[in-house]
């Protein structure tokens, strides 16, 4: 359980710092609705990606 959480941690880091950089572009932008719903879904798939990986699912 602990390697999973040392290999977890800088993505999940990584992954919350280009949320919080695409949020602010998104709204320096004054984007429209459907870029956010974009935006969040395009999140939540690289979260599924890296879930679904070989090298996270190994670690299970």
């Amino acid at each position: 359980m602990c390697v999973m959480w040392r290999r977890l941690l800088p993505v999940a880091l990584g992954l919350g710092l280009v949320w919080l950089v695409g949020t602010y572009v998104l709204d320096g932008l004054a984007a429209p609705d459907w870029a956010y719903w974009a935006w969040v879904m395009l999140y939540l798939g690289s979260w599924l990606a890296i879930g679904n990986s070989k090298r996270f699912r190994s670690l299970r």
